[in-house]
């Protein structure tokens, strides 16, 4: 059972996210904490949200992932630290310069964790063909979207795709990597 709570948790999360952008709306230049940022109500259901899910996102990696796709300690470490890092960008809100500066270098962390969790999985994980080939896709995306944001001005203007996207292509892997092995 626990091999389908990062399914579980994945779905949550992006159908959560989605409810929360169509209550919440803003545009495309809002990253999903923008649209929580814009009301007390939204701000909580984003912190909820997460603290529902990153449980059993971090307890599938740790029960499941990890062991069965022979992966270094050091992995789940990173995705703890990505874990903390989306709970606190989940309950601090940009909404004063002291808890915008807490809520972007969160953010951040969590969001650079992903990058170099997908290269673990490449260099350690037992994967498949398939899965393989989709992992290297993934780290190229993810890679040319740093490179993309890093510009600034347009990329600012899309930050909403690019972030959804970005999340994509790393929860993409993980299921591809569980259910496709």
């Amino acid at each position: 059972m626990v091999k389908h709570y990062g399914l579980i948790a994945i779905i949550m999360t992006w159908s959560g996210l989605l409810f929360m952008i169509r209550k919440w709306q803003g545009n495309k230049s809002m990253t999903f904490s923008d649209h929580a940022a814009q009301h007390l109500s939204s701000n909580i259901y984003y912190g909820l949200l997460f603290t529902v899910t990153l449980p059993v996102f971090y307890i599938f990696v740790d029960q499941w992932f990890v062991p069965n796709l022979s992966l270094p300690i050091f992995f789940t470490w990173l995705i703890a630290f990505g874990c903390i890092g989306q709970f606190i960008a989940g309950w601090v809100a940009g909404t004063t310069p002291l808890k915008t500066r807490i809520h972007t270098i969160s953010a951040f962390f969590m969001h650079i964790m992903l990058l170099p969790m997908i290269i673990l999985l490449l260099i350690y994980g037992e994967l498949s063909l398939f899965s393989t080939l989709w992992a290297c896709v993934a780290v190229a995306y993810m890679f040319s979207m740093w490179i993309y944001f890093s510009q600034g001005g347009k990329a600012r203007s899309n930050v909403l795709l690019i972030q959804s996207t970005y999340v994509i292509a790393f929860h993409s892997v993980i299921v591809a990597t569980t259910y496709l092995a």
